[in-house]
């Protein structure tokens, strides 16, 4: 990845990463600038063809969380936020991000269970959670009591970090 790619999808994912834990949400005019400067990276780097990179790695990490989504388990800008990273990674380098993002997320979630002492609550609402889904025949959304503070992750944050994991690790 050249360095200016590195350095304006930083500075998104940083501005993001403000955004989600200022306001809880990633803006949507953040995640727009992060489309259009990505596409002007990848056709400033591959030409014409820089559209078929550019559409594979937004498209990537929308097939590949929406199931993640569709539960609940993470929220709509982190999904964007991903397909943003898509947009100056490439569809190759994507699953390695993506990989990066979740296991630092649940690392992230084991931490704040440890810290809040909340795993029993946690399995215990997960439990339900399944048994009731299996008696019903029927997912819905998973988390909805726990949407306060204690049991938000900013996976921004991990996303911030896969990405650098991904450039300094030689991945991209």
């Amino acid at each position: 990845m050249r360095i200016w790619g590195a350095c304006v999808l930083a500075v998104i994912l940083n501005a993001a990463m403000l955004s989600d834990f200022l306001t809880g949400k990633i803006k949507n005019n953040l995640i727009a600038a992060g489309f259009i400067l990505g596409l002007a990276y990848q056709l400033q780097v591959a030409g014409i063809g820089g559209i078929r990179v550019f559409a594979g790695g937004v498209l990537l990490p929308f097939v590949l969380t929406f199931p993640l989504f569709a539960f609940g388990a993470v929220g709509a800008g982190d999904v964007k936020l991903l397909a943003v990273a898509g947009a100056f990674l490439g569809m190759e380098a994507m699953p390695e991000c993506l990989l990066w993002s979740l296991l630092l997320g649940g690392a992230a979630a084991f931490l704040k269970m440890l810290r809040k002492k909340s795993f029993s609550s946690r399995f215990s609402y997960l439990a339900s959670y399944v048994g009731q889904s299996l008696r019903e025949n029927r997912w819905r959304p998973y988390g909805q009591p726990f949407q306060e503070e204690d049991a938000v992750i900013h996976l921004s944050v991990c996303i911030l970090f896969a990405v650098l994991i991904c450039i300094i690790g030689g991945a991209i």
